[in-house]
C-alpha cells in the first residue's frame, strides 16, 4: 500500500473524542476496525521504508516465541500514535482543554530537635501543581493512552489502558489481544517493555510489546503483509524484559543510559512545563478523607522521560 485515503461517511459528522472512553465510539462498526487496520499498516510500512532509506526510526514489530499462543508484538507507542492520527481526523472537536493535578512527595530536612510524637510522623510532605493544557485532539489521546513518563505509573492512565488493550480490542471487537493476567486487571500486563538490539543500526532500545493473536491480527493483512511483518521484526533481537532484568542487563552491557533510545514517546513532561496556563507553583497537599489520590511518591522535581 503506497498511499492511504481516509473514507469518508464512515463516521456520524459530529463524533468526537472528550476523554478516554470516547474511544468506543471510534471501533463500533467492523468497518471502522478494517479501516483503522489498512491505516495503520499504510504507516508501519510507511516507517520501515524510512529505516530502509537509512532514518534513524524504531521497526514497530518484534517477535513474540510465546509457547502458548501465536503472537506478534506491536510497539505499544506506535500503536497509539496512529490511533491518535485517526481518532483527530474524524473527531469533530480538534482541540480539548484537561486541567488537573500532579502529586509530589518530598523528603522532610532532618529535625533533630523534634518531639518524639512528631518523629512518629512520615517523614515527607507531599505537594500538588495544577495545569491546564490545551491539547490537539491527537495529543489528547496520546495523553489518554501513552506508556511514557509518569503517565505509565498513573493509576487513571494504567486503567485506560487496560480498557483499550483488554476491554476493547480483546473483549469487545473479540480476540484481538493477549494480556497477562487480564483476569484481575490490578495486576495485569497489557503492554511487556523489552530491551532490545536494532540489529539494522547496532544499538540497543526500549520496546514497549502490545502482543496481537496473530490469527485474528492476520484477518486484516494479505500474506504478504504479514510476510513484510516479520521481515521487519527480523530487525529486532529481543534480549530481556522486566525492569530489574532490563536494568542488570543495562549495567553488564555497559550501554550509556541517557543514550538508550525509546520508541515513540509522548513528551508530557515538556508540554506541562511550556504549555501550562496555570501558574505552574507547588502547592502544600492536605487530603481530605473522602479524597482518593493516586499519589506519586517522586522525590525530586525534575524528572526523566522514564
Amino acid at each position: 500500500m503506497s498511499s492511504y485515503e481516509f473514507p469518508e461517511n464512515i463516521y456520524p459528522s459530529d463524533i468526537t473524542y472528550r476523554h478516554g472512553h470516547s474511544i468506543f465510539c471510534f471501533f463500533s462498526e467492523h468497518i471502522h476496525t478494517k479501516e483503522f487496520f489498512k491505516y495503520f499498516y499504510f504507516r508501519l510500512n510507511a516507517d520501515y521504508k524510512k529505516r530502509l532509506k537509512g532514518e534513524t526510526i524504531c521497526s514497530h514489530v518484534l517477535r513474540n516465541d510465546n509457547e502458548n499462543y501465536n503472537l506478534i508484538d506491536i510497539n505499544y507507542n506506535f500503536f497509539i500514535t496512529v490511533l491518535s492520527e485517526w481518532v483527530e481526523h474524524y473527531s469533530f472537536n480538534k482541540t480539548d482543554t484537561v486541567e488537573y493535578n500532579r502529586y509530589f512527595s518530598f523528603k522532610k530536612k532532618s529535625d533533630e530537635s523534634s518531639t518524639e510524637t512528631e518523629k512518629d510522623k512520615p517523614n515527607y510532605i507531599r505537594k500538588f501543581i495544577e495545569y491546564k493544557i490545551e491539547f490537539s485532539t491527537r495529543e489528547r489521546v496520546l495523553f489518554d493512552f501513552s506508556y511514557s513518563s509518569w503517565l505509565i505509573r498513573d493509576r487513571y492512565k494504567r486503567g485506560l489502558r487496560f480498557m483499550l488493550v483488554q476491554t476493547l480490542l480483546n473483549t469487545r471487537i473479540k480476540g484481538y489481544t493477549y494480556v497477562r493476567n487480564y483476569q484481575h486487571s490490578y495486576k495485569s500486563m497489557t503492554v511487556v517493555k523489552y530491551l532490545a538490539k536494532d540489529l539494522q543500526l547496532d544499538d540497543y532500545f526500549i520496546f514497549v510489546a502490545m502482543s496481537f493473536m496473530k490469527k485474528r491480527f492476520s484477518k486484516h493483512f494479505s500474506t504478504y503483509q504479514i510476510k513484510k511483518m516479520y521481515e521487519m521484526a527480523n530487525n529486532n533481537e529481543k534480549i530481556i524484559s522486566t525492569t530489574r532484568g532490563i536494568n542488570n542487563h543495562i549495567k553488564k552491557l555497559e550501554i550509556d543510559e541517557e543514550n538508550l533510545r525509546y520508541c515513540n514517546i509522548f513528551d508530557i513532561v515538556d508540554i506541562e512545563k511550556n504549555r501550562n496556563l496555570k501558574d505552574g507553583k507547588l502547592q502544600l497537599f492536605v487530603k481530605k478523607e473522602e479524597e482518593d489520590i493516586d499519589e506519586i511518591d517522586e522525590i525530586e522535581f525534575e524528572e526523566n522521560i522514564w
